[in-house]
């Protein structure tokens, strides 16, 4: 019966050393999207895309969507009395001077590239005072659905928060890119 004690902790030992390998190598990436990278950034990225997704182009009290012409004011379309001030990207959303954002609203991949479409407002096209969202690749443009910045070249400096809103009846995506 003794040798059955040198081959129990022989497993027991490579099991225990099998399992604390396992927790060594995989428990730091579980909790890679909570730390790492740029703290700030992250944390403002995030913040900006839920205060313009909840709060600042939403039409009623309904999160998530947008109304399209204060939308379209946000972006830098005509004054439709939404409030905004002279630079809403800095100013409405509380961002710094020295902040490098770019913030964007996508469609789905209308032109077939592989890459979504950039929504953008053709103003008052249909008389009765609704603003037009359509993808930047089918239409002229009035105002294209993108503020701030361009971003790097270098995306691993690049923080993204991304939004699925809805707006006039229509999936696209609020992109919030912070560096």
């Amino acid at each position: 019966m003794r040798a059955q004690t040198t081959l129990d902790f022989a497993v027991g030992m490579s099991v225990f050393l099998l399992t604390v390998a396992f927790v060594v190598s995989f428990l730091p990436s579980m909790f890679q999207p909570f730390e790492g990278g740029d703290g700030p950034e992250v944390v403002a990225a995030d913040r900006v895309a839920d205060q313009l997704a909840r709060r600042l182009l939403i039409a009623g009290a309904e999160p998530f969507v947008l109304d399209a012409p204060c939308t379209a004011e946000f972006f830098g379309g005509p004054d439709v009395g939404c409030g905004f001030a002279g630079d809403p990207l800095r100013e409405d959303v509380g961002l710094s001077a020295d902040a490098n954002v770019n913030v964007r609203l996508l469609g789905e991949d209308a032109d077939g590239d592989g890459d979504p479409d950039l929504l953008c407002s053709d103003g008052d096209a249909d008389g009765d005072g609704d603003i037009v969202v359509d993808e930047e690749s089918q239409q002229s443009c009035a105002t294209t659905f993108a503020a701030g910045e361009t971003p790097p070249d270098d995306t691993g400096s690049v923080v993204v928060a991304r939004r699925t809103v809805s707006i006039q009846h229509r999936d696209a995506t609020l992109l919030v890119r912070m560096w």
